[in-house]
């Protein structure tokens, strides 16, 4: 009978993650040989770090701490990846963005492992709104209560549920289908614990029942000026190119900037501190809620951006920092985000952003492997939940920020052109180098014709 290798147990706990379906998505190549390796290096960490905390706490006497353990299991993780990767160099101990890159890894692999686990509880999209709708459709005495594990029962309460539930599940299918991910999560574990109070929210943007926590009309149309912004934009780039693709990508040019400047920088301020205030009264998620926010909204990012822009003398500074934001792309931690901004070479960021990416998603699936079969392994007993929190928690400021030094104020003449600049010009790139791929593609098909 065929028996797994301890490397195969224990890429099997890949299966405890929402959104790890093939444990090997992470293998940096297909090849047999490799993947053979890596297991074999994959096992070898594990048994050091066995080996580490049963030294410390038997031979030595030392009693290791939750904590020390944690951050023990995290940097063998973080060394593992470093040595998967072919630019070890730019993530070595005397890099200036190491201590930087270091905790953020951290931070991404404990949200991430919160947010996907199945050792946490999640509920259905039904449970939810009957949870949380400001309908109240849970609590008795108020008007549109109903049991929600009596079957069968129908009522206009009811109707009114089920409608508010399928619109919440259109939603979240469209929220997805814009990410390009796949919902790999069961009916019953729809809504991971870390999200229910970040998904609240749509009840106060869907229903306007209590003004003190719904949006108002115009927190309301911002959100879905933002929400439609990009609609078609992929689509259109990625048509056929055929005698009308110019036609299709000048039109659709012209809608997105109209869309784009009918923002209002002052409405969408108002909107991040509506949503900010509403994420604080959660306190047990806010590390893992600020960074969903802010890789959605981008508040940091576009204020710090805005005044930087406003800040220029002439149009070539102006070029330089929307040249250099381009080329920093999705990465939405600040103190990274600045350090990249003072380097001068567009292709030194680039590289470091497209294998920063990479290496965090090798080091965030490491992690949660190995710490996943710690915890079975009750190292933590059953501490290691709030741990995990906790930790999240004390890194959200550095590898974050403070959000209530965030400078809301809109006395800046010039902060509405500037965000209007930041949200167009990338769009606008990605507009002429499609352009320019039509242009060769054409030349390229007339020539083989002649």
């Amino acid at each position: 009978m065929y028996e797994k290798t301890l490397g195969q147990e224990l890429l099997d706990h890949a299966k405890n993650f929402d959104d790890i379906q093939d444990g090997l998505c992470f293998s940096p190549s297909s090849d047999e040989s490799v993947k053979a390796l890596f297991l074999c290096h994959l096992e070898n960490v594990y048994l050091t770090l066995k080996a580490d905390i049963s030294c410390c706490e038997g031979m030595y006497g030392y009693q290791l701490d939750d904590r020390k353990k944690l951050e023990l299991i995290y940097k063998h993780c973080f060394n593992f990846a470093k040595m998967n990767t072919q630019d070890s160099d730019i993530y070595s101990e005397d890099h200036p963005f190491y201590q930087d890159v270091y905790s953020i890894g951290l931070f991404m692999t404990l949200c991430m492992f919160l947010h996907n686990t199945n050792k946490t509880k999640s509920i259905s999209l039904r449970k939810f709104t009957y949870e949380y709708s400001q309908m109240k459709y849970n609590e008795k005495g108020s008007g549109n209560y109903f049991d929600f594990n009596k079957r069968g029962s129908q009522s206009e309460q009811k109707d009114r549920f089920h409608t508010e539930e399928d619109a919440l599940r259109k939603h979240r299918n469209v929220q997805f289908s814009k990410r390009g991910n796949e919902i790999h999560t069961t009916e019953w574990r729809a809504m991971p614990k870390s999200s229910e109070h970040e998904w609240a929210l749509w009840f106060s943007y869907f229903m306007d029942i209590d003004p003190n926590i719904s949006f108002d009309k115009e927190m309301k149309d911002t959100f879905k000026r933002i929400w439609n912004l990009y609609n078609g934009i992929d689509e259109t780039l990625n048509s056929p190119m055929d005698d009308s693709y110019l036609e299709r990508l000048d039109r659709k040019l012209d809608q997105f900037k109209s869309k784009a400047k009918k923002i209002s920088y002052q409405s969408y301020l108002k909107l991040c501190q509506f949503i900010l205030a509403h994420l604080e009264k959660e306190p047990k998620y806010w590390g893992i809620n600020l960074y969903r926010l802010e890789k959605m909204l981008h508040i940091y990012q576009f204020i710090h951006e805005v005044a930087l822009l406003s800040a220029c003398q002439n149009e070539d500074e102006e070029v330089v920092i929307l040249s250099k934001r381009m080329a920093i792309g999705d990465i939405c931690f600040p103190r990274l985000r600045y350090g990249l901004h003072q380097w001068s070479s567009l292709e030194d960021i680039k590289r470091y952003a497209q294998t920063f990416q990479e290496f965090i998603t090798q080091v965030v699936h490491i992690a949660r492997i190995l710490i996943d079969r710690f915890i079975e392994d009750g190292i933590w007993e059953d501490n290691w939940e709030n741990l995990f929190l906790t930790t999240t928690k004390d890194l959200t400021e550095l590898v974050l920020f403070d959000h209530k030094t965030l400078d809301f104020s809109t006395n800046n003449p010039m902060a509405q052109k500037k965000f209007s600049e930041i949200l167009i010009t990338p769009v606008c790139h990605n507009f002429y180098y499609k352009t320019m791929e039509y242009a060769i593609y054409t030349r390229s098909k007339n020539l083989s014709t002649q």
